[in-house]
């Protein structure tokens, strides 16, 4: 899990199908520091990873990504320029534990990435 070691979650919005999660990135995180030092960028399977975990908390269980359909990085999510930034989290159920995502993450103007992803609850 990256939460509380790569970033942590300041506050959340969660509907039915939806939630808005306003994240905090650490910068000391020793991910910054090989990725990449001097000039840190939170590497494109972090924020993926993020997506996942973030949704977890939504419905209370552990989730594992089973397929990426679309993925597309904007621009680079770096902790000293962009120390916090907002997930917004779209879902839907295909089947009884298995949920396709749809994710934008951005800060205030800035889009960083948009995914599509599909998760299975354990």
């Amino acid at each position: 899990m990256l939460e509380n070691d790569l970033y942590y979650i300041e506050n959340k919005e969660i509907e039915e199908d939806s939630a808005i999660f306003y994240i905090a990135l650490k910068a000391n995180c020793e991910i910054f520091k090989g990725h990449f030092p001097g000039l840190p960028i939170t590497p494109g399977v972090c924020l993926v990873e993020m997506s996942s975990e973030l949704f977890a908390t939504v419905i209370g269980k552990n989730c594992e990504i089973i397929k990426c359909k679309n993925i597309k990085f904007l621009n680079v999510v770096s902790p000293v320029d962009h120390p916090n930034i907002t997930y917004k989290i779209n879902w839907n159920a295909l089947e009884d534990n298995i949920f396709n995502l749809k994710v934008d993450i951005f800060q205030g103007e800035d889009t960083f990435s948009k995914m599509n992803i599909e998760v299975r609850t354990k």
